[in-house]
């Protein structure tokens, strides 16, 4: 996108903040994620620079506004300000598409029926299963959604984050939080990754303990192939209450009973990861298996493996710097080379709510010296 493309981008975004800080004076203001992702790499005997963005602006509102707008720029090189030949403002609109878009817009009615229950009307991208970020929200706990997703550790590749995501335009129902320990929700909707007259439809459960927090959903989209397709998964996280924790995503992202074929490890959704706390000091162990299918698209990593070791002095809750470092075993069945060994010493520092993560990643094997070598500097922001 060129310059010109930018700021008319960026002008739209403020224009929109100003409207809705004035005119919806019920309604909060709210950016859920801003991160911005900076890969450093060589390549012929240069020192290459490639920064992803992911920003989530949000108006959402309590009593007097019930409802919420999101947008969201996501844009996979962001220093590329070369002139891309933009020739008129359709070729310009064509391009704020890509990068500027209406992420969801809904409106929901409250305490339906004078019951624990309400009604959204939704249209976009709205909700994420299983990945463990709404826990907080829901019931007041402490994060302890896995660090292993996102760009960070699928930079080439589909990007991984919970195990579905609803998308479209339809209703949810769900109930309020029964006793700080159950909530459930059911969706309805035309699913936008399909053709129109295709829907998909979801239900979802969570439960919170002190010590243990769940959730399990199931869905089918239809009318498609011969008989629907269908999906499922859980999420499950343990706290020993000592120094031991357990969390664990297993889904069949995507089952068509009626084709024929049997379901292999390829349909998976696996990661597993145990984790020991001793004060400030931890190690984490994840293994990751990625599936074939997600949210309904192919990935591209059937039969990839990773195996994860994080070795790591400081607590996110407790200190403004972390440190340590993380060894990587990757076996890829489609690569030249199917074993890929790494390892990645890091550091992470808290200041006005803003993270910042430092990470050289150093491949190991195979090794290669003028490729083997990887910086990431990471800014996300904790509003």
């Amino acid at each position: 996108m060129n310059r010109k493309a930018r700021l008319i981008q960026f002008g739209f975004l403020l224009v929109f903040v100003v409207i809705s800080s004035q005119s919806v004076r019920g309604a909060d203001i709210l950016v859920p994620r801003f991160e911005l992702l900076t890969r450093g790499y060589p390549s012929g005997g240069s020192l290459l620079l490639a920064t992803r963005a992911d920003i989530d602006l949000a108006v959402e509102g309590g009593y007097k506004f019930g409802g919420g707008v999101g947008f969201s720029i996501s844009d996979p090189v962001l220093e590329d300000s070369r002139d891309t030949g933009l020739a008129s403002p359709a070729d310009v609109e064509a391009e704020l598409e890509r990068y500027l878009a209406l992420t969801y817009a809904e409106a929901t009615v409250r305490s339906l029926f004078d019951a624990p229950l309400s009604m959204t009307y939704f249209v976009g991208t709205t909700d994420t299963f299983a990945s463990g970020d709404d826990f907080p929200e829901l019931f007041g706990t402490g994060q302890f959604a896995t660090f292993y997703r996102g760009a960070l550790y699928s930079y080439d590749s589909t990007i991984y984050d919970g195990l579905y995501e609803v998308a479209g335009t339809g209703v949810e129902f769900a109930t309020d939080p029964l006793g700080d320990a159950v909530a459930l929700s059911a969706y309805t909707y035309q699913d936008l990754r399909f053709e129109p007259g295709v829907y998909s439809s979801d239900v979802r459960a969570r439960f919170n303990t002190r010590q243990v927090k769940a959730e399990l959903f199931a869905g089918a989209t239809y009318p498609i192939a011969e008989g629907g397709l269908y999906r499922g998964g859980v999420m499950a996280f343990f706290d020993t209450g000592t120094a031991g924790q357990f969390f664990a995503q297993l889904g069949l992202p995507q089952w068509d009973p009626w084709s024929g074929d049997q379901i292999t490890l390829d349909d998976f959704y696996f990661l597993f990861e145990p984790r020991v706390k001793l004060d400030l000091f931890s190690v984490i162990l994840t293994l990751f298996w990625r599936p074939e299918y997600y949210n309904h698209a192919l990935t591209g990593d059937t039969g990839a493996l990773d195996s994860n070791i994080r070795f790591q002095i400081g607590d996110y809750q407790k200190t403004r710097v972390r440190g340590g470092i993380e060894t990587g075993l990757h076996y890829r069945p489609e690569a030249d080379e199917n074993l890929e060994v790494d390892a990645s010493p890091f550091i992470s520092v808290t200041t006005a709510g803003v993270v910042w993560d430092f990470m050289i990643r150093a491949t190991l094997y195979p090794y290669e010296y003028e490729e083997s070598f990887e910086g990431y500097l990471g800014i996300r922001t904790a509003f």
